[in-house]
């Protein structure tokens, strides 16, 4: 057997890797259930509401093309005092996951959308969109997230 990262005869299954995910998740929160934000979406001409309750994100897209609903449970984590990760799977769109980094103290944030190709292609084609926005009536707004070589050493 090769040792080889493309060799897979030697990776664990998805199933085998669980345990270790689950041991080690940070603790979920409630705290955002009740608020709710628009993100200025930078470089594009879009704009998206977020509304949290009971465990439940919905969301409403408005840009160039019309307005584009979203409805999801949501998974967030409190990563310092107003700053949260959220995770969900728009239940309208099931080939896509957003995650969202939200600094409501700087009053920024970043928005990662992931899309699985379609059905049947193979390979399987994953593609991320990242998309810093500006939470709209924040009083004065920080830097926006951009890319960095910062945690690499160059």
């Amino acid at each position: 057997m090769s040792e080889t990262p493309n060799d897979t005869d030697l990776w664990l299954p998805l199933d085998g890797l669980a345990p270790g995910f689950d041991a080690f998740r940070a603790p979920h929160t409630t705290a955002l259930d009740g608020k709710s934000f628009t993100a200025l979406m930078h470089g594009q001409d879009s704009r998206v509401t977020f509304a949290f309750a009971n465990g439940r994100i919905e969301s409403s897209a408005a840009g160039t093309s019309g307005t584009t609903p979203g409805s999801a449970a949501y998974e967030a984590v409190e990563v310092d005092k107003d700053l949260y990760y959220v995770q969900f799977a728009p239940e309208q769109r099931p080939h896509e996951a957003v995650s969202l980094f939200i600094d409501f103290a700087a009053g920024t944030g970043l928005s990662v959308l992931t899309v699985i190709g379609p059905d049947g292609q193979m390979p399987v084609r994953v593609t991320q969109q990242f998309t810093p926005f500006m939470i709209e009536g924040h009083a004065s707004p920080g830097e926006l997230p951009a890319p960095t070589n910062a945690l690499v050493g160059y």
